[in-house]
């Protein structure tokens, strides 16, 4: 839940770091009307679908804690796999695995 990162992020924001705190498809504050899976591939196409938008797919480091920090070792094994990889390091807090 980003509820998890809401005092890291302004701490990150003060060093000048942009922070986004995404909470995992099927948690915390998403959006549920017309979800039609909540599966381990669609949490991590979210997160890729988010930062697409938001990101517009520049490098980042992203940090992930339990289930979310699962999604985030898909994506940036999925990240890793491509010529430019998008991830270029992540954090993971007691990340579980699919």
């Amino acid at each position: 839940s980003c509820l998890e990162y809401r005092r890291l992020g302004p701490k990150l924001a003060a060093l000048g770091i942009d922070t986004y705190a995404v909470d995992l498809l099927g948690w915390g504050y998403t959006q549920l009307d017309d979800v039609k899976t909540f599966s381990a591939q669609a949490k991590v196409d979210a997160l890729a679908g988010f930062w697409e938008v938001v990101g517009n797919n520049q490098p980042v480091c992203i940090a992930g804690a339990s289930l979310g920090g699962a999604a985030s070792i898909e994506y940036a094994s999925a990240s890793r796999s491509k010529k430019d990889g998008i991830v270029q390091g992540a954090i993971f807090i007691d990340a579980q695995g699919f």
